[in-house]
């Protein structure tokens, strides 16, 4: 089919509404996306850094941006609630940390103490206070995209006697993932 949209006889948009040839100049917002879930939290993770599942191992916490172009960044913006819990029994420290991969890559992978605090504990030495909660806002630019469609995903890794998971539920903030496409 023809264009429905051209300049200097080019076709800009064909009959389906889809751009087909357009330069943007650098910095420009191509393509916005978002995905927001919760209907369901995360399984804890309690060791190495590893994408947040859920109960049947599905990977919710995630973003998915198509027909990126050759040489565009991807801005990355994932928000959402974390619960970092004691399992440790008698540890009094808890560490998690939270990050972003690309498919099965980490593209930002944090420390295991980036969110480090000291328990409270009662006079007898017993650790009170077992869990917490924080909201996390991750903002990455992914520099080298792949051509076409890309994947993210949140990540988590725990410190000696935590663990870490995203609280995805109706009574919590969503999680949130908003990507967009810069040309460059």
């Amino acid at each position: 089919m023809t264009g429905i949209f051209k300049i200097n006889n080019n076709e800009i948009i064909d009959s389906a509404g889809k751009l087909t040839s357009a330069v943007f100049p650098a910095g420009h917002i191509v393509q916005t996306v978002q995905n927001t879930y919760n209907s369901a939290s995360s399984q804890a993770i309690t060791g190495s850094y590893a994408r947040f599942t859920i109960a049947d191992s599905s990977m919710p916490f995630t973003g998915q941006i198509t027909n990126v172009k050759a040489n565009s960044h991807v801005f990355i913006q994932m928000s959402y609630t974390i619960e970092t819990l004691n399992v440790g029994g008698d540890r009094v420290d808890v560490g998690t940390g939270v990050g972003i991969f690309k498919e099965a890559s980490s593209i930002f992978t944090p420390k295991n103490y980036q969110n480090y605090y000291y328990m409270a504990t009662s006079l007898s030495g017993v650790v009170e206070s077992k869990q917490s909660y924080h909201h996390m806002n991750l903002v990455f630019i992914d520099e080298s995209p792949a051509t076409g469609t890309n994947n993210y995903y949140a990540g988590g890794i725990a410190y000696t006697g935590s663990s870490v998971k995203i609280i995805s539920e109706s009574s919590f903030y969503p999680f949130v993932c908003i990507l967009q496409e810069i040309a460059q």
